[in-house]
This record gives C-alpha cells, structure tokens and sequence, in this order.
C-alpha cells in the first residue's frame, strides 16, 4: 500500500485524497482491522483517503480486470514459449520484463501496468511493527456492528468514521474506535503463519461454516496448514472430533483462519472439548462480523 501511495504522490502532486474501491470480501477488505487502519490513513501516509466498496465476488471491477489481464499473459506465455514461473518474484520479474517491451513500442513510452514487488520480510516487518500492535488494541466489543451491510466508510480529521449503505445515501452514521489493551481478548486474528503453533486451536471458515479446529501442520512454504476439525460448527460450547470431515487431509489457506484461541480450550474424558463463556463470547463478536 505504501509503494502505490509514493506512486501517486510521485506521479500525481496535485492529489490530496485517494478512494479505494474493491469488492466486500471480509477477509481482505471489508472488517473492522482494515477500516481501523483507514482512519489512520492520513499519519502512514500522509494523505487522505476513503473506501467504496462494491458487490462481493462478482469479480467485474478495475483491479479484477488488471488481474486477469497480467495472469492472461503470463498463462499465454507458459503455453506458447514455455516460460517458467515458480514464485510471486518470478511473476513479477515477468510482469517488469513485459511491461518493459510494451513501454518501448508506446508512443507515451508508458507500461501498460505498473507492477510492484514486496518481498515477505517487509510484509513481517510492516506487520510486526506497526499493525499487529494497532489491532491487538481493538476492543472485542467497541466495533462497527453488522460492517458488511455498509459499502461507504470516509474518515474525519479528528478519525471519526463516517459510513453508509451505499456511497449516495442520504442517512449516514458515526463511529470512533476506542483501542483497549489487547489482555481483554481470549481471540487474536490471525495475519501471518508466524503466529501459530502446532496443536494451538482456531477458527475455520469453511464455505460460512465456523468451524473449531486444532493445528495439526503448518506449511510456511505454502502458506498453508492442516487441522483436526470439531464439530458441530460455532456457534457452541462443547464440540467433538469431525469423522466425516477429519477423514480427508485438506491445506487450509491462511486466509479461511479466522482467529487463533490464545488459550485452548478444556479437554473432556472422551476427547470432547470446552469453550469457557469468555472465548464464547469473543469468538461470537468476531464471527457476526461475517
């Protein structure tokens, strides 16, 4: 984000606010930890901004289309010249190289596209330093309710968030986010692979099914694990291993993981687990969200 900001700056002075526009998927977009950042917007970057969001997975706005257009021609050209790409640096180096040529044969000597490359040592870093600590001081309980009924959230100087249904309505609401220390919560929402251990228990959505889980491998190359599910799915108190969910190993992607437990739960004599009424609770908060 900070890279297509400098962009901007650098290459359009005269812009004082940027709108973001993308579809409501709440596990990139449209969530409270994201909206939080943007009322910070205006200290990281030194711009103002606000954020449009449009229906989800319909996959027809400007960022899908530049998507398709750059995984198109690196697709055509593994086919046709069997050009290799086995990492996001490759993809990039490829995207650059294309640009490149497309650039000289433009009479405005411009790309196409303009690509950027962030290497997960700065995704670490930046997260570390700077995001994780925002969040974990988000309260449980002092947030934006039932958040992916709103597609229009702008940002007062004093960062109070103004929100509406739609980016023209009339009637509008106001929210402030008041950070507490992150002792309160019984949950942590997970961001990166790094923050999880083998046998530590979360929380799965699979296809809205919010389901309880214990880590049973972490893949870090892949960016993926594999779990032992319980059932039934949230909402509940005691849960039992899956046998018809367990009988298959399936990678999870980081993004499907809701939240990490930071104290697992109390086992039972037969393998039946137990959620206390504050890891209810928390878990609930979250989980309304989507």
């Amino acid at each position: 984000q900070g890279l297509i900001v400098d962009f901007i700056k650098t290459n359009f002075p005269l812009v004082k606010k940027i709108n973001y526009l993308s579809d409501g998927a709440s596990n990139h977009f449209k969530n409270n930890f994201n909206i939080l950042n943007l009322t910070h917007h205006k200290d990281d970057f030194g711009l103002d901004a606000c954020w449009t969001f449009s229906s989800t997975a319909h996959g027809k706005g400007p960022c899908d289309g530049l998507g398709a257009s750059v995984k198109y021609t690196a697709t055509r050209s593994i086919i046709t010249s069997g050009t290799s790409i086995c990492s996001a640096e490759e993809f990039f180096e490829f995207t650059m190289k294309f640009n490149h040529n497309a650039a000289k044969a433009s009479t405005t000597n411009q790309p196409p596209i303009h690509a950027f490359y962030v290497n997960s040592t700065t995704v670490e870093r930046i997260y570390s330093e700077i995001l994780k600590p925002r969040w974990e001081k988000l309260t449980k309980t002092h947030r934006i309710k039932n958040i992916r009924s709103f597609h229009q959230f702008n940002v007062r100087l004093d960062r109070t968030l103004v929100y509406q249904r739609t980016s023209n309505s009339i009637d509008y609401m106001t929210f402030m986010y008041m950070p507490k220390d992150k002792s309160e919560s019984s949950i942590q929402q997970v961001h990166t692979l790094n923050e999880l251990d083998v046998g530590t228990f979360v929380i799965i959505n699979d296809n809205d099914d919010f389901l309880l889980s214990k880590i049973k491998l972490i893949n870090h190359l892949t960016q993926e694990i594999q779990v032992q599910y319980y059932e039934p799915p949230f909402p509940g108190t005691i849960f039992y291993v899956s046998r018809s969910r367990n009988r298959n190993s399936f990678n999870i992607n980081i993004q499907n993981i809701v939240l990490l437990l930071r104290r697992n739960p109390v086992f039972g004599k037969q393998d039946e687990v137990y959620l206390n009424h504050e890891q209810f609770t928390d878990i609930k908060s979250i989980c309304e969200e989507f």
